[in-house]
C-alpha cells in the first residue's frame, strides 16, 4: 500500500518592496542618490558607507536606517552635530517618502528619503501643478518680451536645468536667442553659443523634440564636439510650432549627472512649448493690433488736422484776394487783422493738439472781465450762425474777474459753438449764458439740438471719440476739458435725446480788486496773442 503523499507547504514568493532611493544635497549644488538595496543603510564618511559623504563634520557612520518588513527606522549613530527629523531633534524615528534629515542648525547636506511608488504619485502632482502655475504666469501679459522672460522662468523651474535659453525665429529664416538663464548676454551674441547646436538644428530641420541623456548613449556612439568640449550629461530641446509655422525652440541641458532626469521632464517641456506658443502669438497678435490702431489714430487725426486747417487757409485765401485788389482802400486794414487771426487760429490748434499728445499745458493768463471777453468772442460769430439758420442768444450778466488764458479759452468756446452747430442741422437756438453760481463763474452753452444719449455723454471726453460728425479727430472735448481743468474749472453735459445739449463751464472767480488796483485790470484785447 503506497504512502499518501505529504502535501507540500506552499512557498510564499519573497517579498518585494517599493524602491526606495536616499538622496544627499549640499548648498553648493552637490547632489547624489543612492538605491537602498539592503535591509541595512549606512550614511557618512567612511568609505564603505553605502551613502558616503565626505564632509570633515560627518562621522563615519552618521546615520543608520534600518528596514523591517514595510518600515524604516533611522538612528542617528553620529550624535556630534545632532539629527533633526522635518526641521526637528530626533535621534531615531521612522521614514516614510518625502522625509529630510538634515545635522544641526549649519549642517552641510539634507539627506530626503524617496519611496518609488510615492515618489510617482508626487512627480505627478508636482508636475500638475508647475504646468498650472506656468499656463497662468505664461498667458498673464501680452508683451512680447514679458512673455518670453516668464516663458524662461517656468522652464528653468519645472526642468532644473543647468542653463536655458528661448530662440525665435527672424522674418529672415534664421534664430536668434531672445532670453536665457545662467548664460552670460555677451555669450548669446556669439555665434558660438555654449550649447549643442547640433541638437538645435536636428530640432529645426525635423520639428520634433530630442531628449539625450549622454550615460544611456552606447559606447562609441558619435558625439558632437559641443557636447563633449561642454561636459554636458543630458539634453533637451523642444520646438515652438504654430499650425503654419516654426515660432522658435527651447533648449535647457545639464552638465552634472542628474538620476531623475526622465522623458517625463521633456513632456512636461513640450507642455510648456505649447504654451509659449498661445502666449507668444497672442502677444504679436497684440502687437500688430497696436500698431494698427496707431496707425488708424494718426490717419484719423491727420485727416481731422486738415480739415480744420482747411476753413482758415479759405478765410486767409479770399482776405488776400481782396487786400490784393483793394491794397490802398479803406478794407486793407480789416482784412489785415482778419489774415493775421486766421493764422493765429491755425498756429493754436496745431499747438493745443501737439500739447494734448505731450500731456503738458502751458497757460498765459491775465485777469479778464468774463462778459466782455465771451461777448468780444461769441459776437461776431452771428452772422455765420444765422447763415446756417441759428439763432443766437447772449445772456451775459455782471460776472466778475476771471484769469484766463483767452486765445485759448476762445478756441473752447468756438469748439462748443461748431458742436452745436451740428447739433442742429435743420436750424435752432444757439443760448450761451453766464452768472455767479456758488462763488464760481459759471458759462452755459445750450442748443435745441439732437441731444445724446447717457451711453454717448459718458464718452464725450474720451480722446478720439467722435459721433455725429463727419469730420474730427475726436480730440476737440478732450481739450477742452484739460484746458478747463488747467485753469481750476471743470466741465459738466447735461443732455437727453430730442431735448438738447448744454455744457456747463465752472471757472474760479478772482476777488473782486479793490479801487486802486481796477485800472491794472489787463483788457481782453491786450491778452490777445
Amino acid at each position: 500500500m503506497p504512502y499518501p503523499k505529504k502535501p507540500s507547504a506552499e512557498i510564499s514568493p519573497p517579498r518585494r518592496h517599493a524602491p526606495v532611493r536616499i538622496r544627499a544635497r549640499d548648498k553648493k549644488g552637490f547632489e547624489k542618490t543612492v538605491l537602498f538595496k539592503k535591509n541595512i543603510f549606512r550614511i557618512g564618511r567612511d568609505p564603505g558607507s553605502d551613502l558616503h559623504l565626505e564632509h570633515p563634520s560627518m562621522a563615519a557612520c552618521e546615520i543608520l536606517i534600518l528596514r523591517e518588513e514595510e518600515r524604516y527606522l533611522f538612528t542617528d549613530t553620529g550624535g556630534k552635530t545632532g539629527a533633526c527629523l522635518n526641521g526637528r531633534p530626533a535621534a531615531t524615528g521612522d521614514l516614510v517618502h518625502g522625509d529630510r534629515i538634515t545635522f544641526g542648525p549649519d549642517g552641510p547636506y539634507e539627506i530626503t528619503f524617496l519611496v518609488e511608488g510615492d515618489r510617482v504619485d508626487d512627480d505627478q502632482e508636482r508636475n500638475l501643478r508647475a504646468l498650472l502655475s506656468a499656463s497662468r504666469t505664461i498667458n498673464s501679459s501680452l508683451v512680447l518680451d514679458q512673455v518670453l522672460e516668464k516663458v524662461m522662468d517656468s522652464v528653468m523651474e519645472v526642468t532644473r536645468a543647468g542653463k536655458g535659453f528661448l530662440m525665435l525665429v527672424e522674418p529672415d529664416g534664421s534664430l536668434r536667442a531672445r532670453v536665457a538663464r545662467k548664460i552670460e548676454r555677451e555669450a548669446l551674441d556669439q555665434k558660438v553659443i555654449p550649447a549643442s547646436r547640433s541638437v538645435i538644428q536636428q530640432v529645426v530641420e525635423t520639428r520634433r523634440s530630442v531628449f539625450m541623456m549622454m550615460e544611456d548613449a552606447p559606447s562609441g556612439a558619435p558625439r558632437s564636439m559641443s557636447i563633449v568640449r561642454l561636459k554636458l550629461k543630458a539634453i533637451m530641446c523642444v520646438p515652438i510650432l504654430s499650425p503654419e509655422r516654426l515660432i522658435g525652440v527651447i533648449y535647457v541641458d545639464h552638465d552634472k549627472r542628474l538620476t531623475d532626469v526622465t522623458k517625463t521632464d521633456l513632456k512636461i517641456l513640450e507642455a510648456l512649448a505649447d504654451h509659449a506658443t498661445v502666449a507668444i502669438e497672442n502677444a504679436n497678435l497684440s502687437e500688430r493690433m497696436l500698431l494698427a490702431e496707431r496707425v488708424s489714430t494718426v490717419g484719423r487725426m491727420v485727416s481731422s488736422i486738415v480739415h480744420d486747417i482747411r476753413g482758415p487757409l479759405t478765410g486767409i485765401r479770399a482776405a488776400a484776394e481782396l487786400l490784393a485788389a483793394d491794397a490802398g482802400g479803406a478794407k486793407a486794414p480789416r482784412l489785415t487783422r482778419m489774415i493775421i487771426a486766421e493764422v493765429d487760429r491755425m498756429s493754436g490748434m496745431a499747438q493745443e493738439i501737439l500739447d494734448f499728445c505731450r500731456g503738458q499745458q502751458d497757460l498765459h493768463t491775465s485777469q479778464t472781465d468774463l462778459a466782455v471777453f465771451l461777448g468780444e468772442t461769441i459776437e461776431p460769430l452771428r452772422d455765420p450762425l444765422e447763415a446756417r439758420r441759428v439763432s443766437l442768444n447772449l445772456d451775459l450778466g455782471a460776472v466778475g474777474t476771471v484769469t484766463l488764458d483767452t486765445p485759448r479759452m476762445g478756441r473752447v468756446l468756438r469748439n462748443l459753438v461748431d458742436n452745436a452747430l451740428d447739433a442742429m442741422p435743420e436750424g435752432g437756438l444757439l443760448t450761451i449764458s453766464a452768472r455767479v453760481e456758488e462763488g464760481q463763474a459759471v458759462v452755459r452753452v445750450s442748443d435745441t439740438g439732437v441731444g445724446m444719449t447717457e451711453e454717448i455723454r459718458g464718452k464725450i471726453f474720451e480722446p478720439f471719440f467722435t459721433h455725429g460728425k463727419k469730420n474730427g479727430n475726436g480730440l476737440g472735448m478732450a481739450i477742452a476739458a484739460r484746458i478747463v481743468e488747467s485753469h481750476g474749472g471743470k466741465v459738466e453735459v447735461e443732455s437727453a435725446p430730442g431735448e438738447g445739449t448744454t455744457i456747463r463751464l465752472a471757472l474760479p472767480l478772482q476777488p473782486e480788486p479793490q479801487a486802486k488796483d481796477r485800472a491794472e485790470t489787463v483788457p481782453v484785447g491786450a491778452a490777445a496773442r
